[in-house]
């Protein structure tokens, strides 16, 4: 199902599932670099979203659980759909992959290709 929960901003169609059953994990740039779940999104200190408070203990609680898969939490400073999703009341949670430099990698870029993505 879909929610009209693209980044391109607050619109989109007014469907969406019921939120008392519904769980949503946006992936960005998972296979390349590390991997986190995110604690803090936003454009800057002003603009700024969080992901739904359940979502982050469901993903530490995993992370604990799976101490080899290397996931932590990490503020990122990004725009995706976790917006619309919080701002229309779902529990919502990315997870994302960002490199040395703490970003993602290739994000939104034309160098966002297939032989970019870490098998590991």
């Amino acid at each position: 199902m879909t929610c009209g929960c693209k980044e391109s901003g607050p619109i989109g169609p007014g469907f969406g599932p019921p939120q008392e059953d519904s769980y949503w994990i946006d992936l960005e740039m998972v296979g390349t670099g590390d991997l986190c779940y995110v604690t803090r999104h936003g454009i800057g200190y002003l603009a700024h979203y969080r992901p739904h408070p359940e979502m982050v203990t469901l993903a530490r609680q995993a992370a604990e659980k799976q101490p080899g898969l290397r996931v932590g939490p990490r503020d990122m400073l990004i725009l995706e759909e976790v917006s619309n999703l919080r701002r229309r009341g779902y529990r919502a949670l990315c997870l994302a992959g960002y490199g040395e430099d703490g970003h993602l990698p290739n994000w939104h870029r034309v160098t966002d290709t297939l032989d970019k993505i870490e098998p590991e």
